[in-house]
């Protein structure tokens, strides 16, 4: 070998060794800054309408690095409350927004973290997400918008979150979910669309909260989601495209939630995922490129679920995507996360 290339080879060995592990400071003073956005920032303008999930990312990811008081769940609560539409009974993306399924479980998420569902109309939140399903049993994201998988997920785990599940309810969306599985042992965002990992872990979690994993190909879904971690230790969302971090937590949750990620390299995850931190702190969806809340919750959130740094990281629910000790500390609240049989 040359000089060169051995250089170069320990370079690189330098390089993997030093990111298998997480700069946890960095992360949360990346979270941080999120806090107090500026609000004539680009950046700020083009997330607007979803802040309440931003707050949620940032909440989760202070609390699963075991630094919950950096930006404590409490202190949002009222941040939450003002994001409530009382006409349609659910929750928006920032105050005076209209209610849609996806701000609606972000506020309940928080909410749980904080231990504060009683400072909201549970009854009224429950009667908003019931009346958003159809006659199919999928759920629109509110009164005018489609239906997919994405929102039949949220507002099941709303919800169960909230204890109001309903055994119709289960059932009608258990059906739509069973359609919704392609004969690649997939699932997409309706019955004969593209399988997607994104959409695999929402009709998987959904099955799981409704009891009902037994009504479909268990056996294709293991076998679609076995082929999606790539060489570089990363995992994709769709068969011939690249590894991104997020697809740690919708790949590795769906193989977890059927009792099957041990077929995963999960030391080859984990440094993919620590690879994806950034100067700046914080995780991107690939190395090198920009890093974000929505990346860095779902990097963390992977590695924490797939038990790939039980050291540093809290325990993550494999269903709620919350750190299992507050869902665990309500009594009333859905937790089993025990595999189907």
């Amino acid at each position: 070998f040359s000089f060169l290339t051995i250089v170069i080879t320990l370079t690189h060995c330098s390089l993997v060794w030093t990111m298998a592990s997480l700069d946890i400071e960095s992360l949360v003073a990346f979270v941080k800054k999120h806090e107090s956005p500026r609000e004539n920032d680009l950046y700020f303008i083009m997330t607007e309408h979803m802040y309440l999930t931003g707050v949620y990312y940032g909440i989760f990811c202070c609390h699963v690095v075991g630094q919950p008081g950096v930006l404590p769940a409490e202190k949002f609560v009222d941040t939450v409350l003002e994001c409530f539409d009382h006409q349609a009974g659910g929750f928006g993306g920032r105050p005076g927004y209209s209610a849609h399924i996806l701000y609606t479980y972000s506020a309940v998420q928080i909410l749980v973290m904080a231990n504060s569902l009683d400072r909201t109309s549970i009854d009224n939140v429950a009667a908003f997400v019931c009346g958003l399903q159809q006659e199919d049993g999928s759920f629109r994201g509110d009164i005018d918008d489609e239906c997919d998988t994405r929102f039949t997920y949220c507002a099941l785990a709303t919800l169960a979150l909230l204890g109001r599940l309903d055994e119709a309810v289960c059932r009608r969306a258990g059906s739509f979910l069973k359609k919704c599985q392609n004969v690649d042992g997939g699932f997409g965002l309706e019955p004969v669309t593209e399988s997607h990992a994104g959409q695999m872990f929402c009709c998987l979690a959904a099955l799981k909260i409704c009891n009902a994993l037994d009504s479909i190909d268990v056996s294709k879904a293991k076998k679609w989601l076995e082929k999606r971690q790539c060489a570089n230790g990363g995992l994709n969302g769709r068969p011939e495209k690249n590894a991104d971090g997020c697809y740690g937590w919708w790949t590795g949750a769906s193989l977890h939630l059927l009792g099957h990620d041990d077929v995963l390299d999960k030391k080859a995850l984990k440094r993919f995922i620590c690879s994806l931190q950034h100067p700046i702190g914080g995780l991107a969806a690939r190395p090198g490129e920009t890093p974000d809340l929505f990346h860095t919750h779902f990097g963390l959130a992977a590695l924490a679920m797939l038990d790939c740094l039980p050291e540093r990281l809290q325990p993550v629910h494999p269903i709620f995507c919350i750190p299992t000790v507050c869902v665990s500390s309500h009594s009333h609240l859905y937790h089993d996360s025990a595999p189907s049989q």
